[in-house]
């Protein structure tokens, strides 16, 4: 990450997008702020990086999340999100009555990637307990390669054998059909595509109707 701090670049925004609020533009502030102040620290600057992509708080002089990373940061938005695919394991491993202790997380945003890369996101505190007491029981320091070998069988992240999956009723079935519809139309609207809401509609009470 380069050390110079850099000002936003303005550049032409679709027609479309909304100036930011005031309200808009102080958050955008103080996010920005922590990405200045917090550049070694990965788990900041991935929270700040989530917050500002998720609320589209860069649309304020970008027309994209990517474009305001490569100009506003000098870094790529593919280094974006993989500082925020980092956090994501760090809030997961911070969350719920089994959170791992602050002392214990990940050191380094590779460290956290790795875990992440389980895909089992309800297996990342296991997971990483593991890592924990076989270092504690080897007395040795966690890497990346140290990692690989307490979670992976020839490379490949494994994890604890999930429990056998319950019968999926029609009620459950249909739930989860017309959630699958709800987040397509929300991805639309990401991409500032139109979503027909009444076709929407439709199709989510003929979903539910038929279950």
């Amino acid at each position: 990450m380069s050390k110079t701090k850099k000002e936003p670049v303005v550049t032409p925004v679709k027609e479309d997008e909304k100036s930011l609020t005031q309200d808009e533009q102080q958050k955008l502030a103080e996010f920005e702020k922590v990405i200045e102040q917090s550049q070694k620290n990965f788990i900041t600057v991935g929270e700040a990086l989530t917050r500002i992509n998720e609320t589209r708080l860069y649309k304020g002089t970008h027309s994209s999340f990517d474009q305001y990373c490569e100009e506003r940061w000098d870094f790529s938005g593919s280094h974006a999100r993989r500082l925020m695919d980092a956090y994501a394991v760090i809030k997961k491993l911070r969350s719920g009555e089994n959170r791992i202790a602050e002392d214990d997380l990940p050191r380094n945003e590779c460290q956290a990637r790795l875990l992440g890369e389980s895909k089992a996101k309800h297996h990342w505190i296991g997971c990483w307990r593991t890592v924990l007491k076989k270092a504690q029981k080897e007395k040795k320091r966690i890497t990346v390669g140290f990692i690989k070998a307490a979670l992976s069988k020839d490379g490949e992240v494994a994890v604890p054998k999930a429990k056998a999956a319950k019968k999926v009723t029609a009620p459950q079935a249909g739930v989860a059909q017309a959630l699958e519809k709800i987040g397509q139309a929300r991805q639309q609207l990401a991409n500032n595509d139109k979503v027909d809401v009444e076709k929407l509609l439709n199709e989510l009470e003929d979903i539910l109707k038929a279950k």
